[in-house]
């Protein structure tokens, strides 16, 4: 079972490296340029992994753990924000607010899910 210490940690990995370190170029950018997503999911990787070293270096669980673990989440979350970058560029090119914000918590909702469940299933 995974510690409400964890889960509070790897949610606030999460918004560490998809929203502090995502820069409003990366955001703007990433629906259309490859080069930007790549640029945010290496930025992303770097924040999740450098949150979750913590406990690994204090030994609550190994350090190839997070490893492994920061790579799987990148490259989900690449696939998940090639989608849905494009889908929200649209609706805010649309000026449809309502469903932007939808989608944009649709996304957010995903990420949490699969965070959780990869770390249930590498620990």
């Amino acid at each position: 079972m995974i510690s409400l210490y964890l889960v509070f940690l790897i949610l606030f990995a999460h918004y560490f490296g998809d929203f502090i370190l995502q820069t409003n170029e990366m955001a703007i950018n990433k629906s259309k340029s490859f080069l930007f997503l790549i640029d945010h999911i290496m930025m992303y990787m770097i924040g999740i992994f450098m949150i979750m070293i913590i406990p690994a270096a204090i030994g609550l669980f190994k350090a190839e753990t997070i490893i492994i673990w920061t790579i799987l989440n990148g490259g989900i979350h690449f696939v998940f924000d090639f989608v849905t970058s494009k889908i929200n560029a649209k609706l805010r090119q649309k000026e449809n607010k309502h469903n932007f914000f939808v989608m944009v918590g649709f996304d957010q909702l995903l990420h949490m899910i699969i965070l959780l469940l990869t770390f249930k299933l590498l620990t």
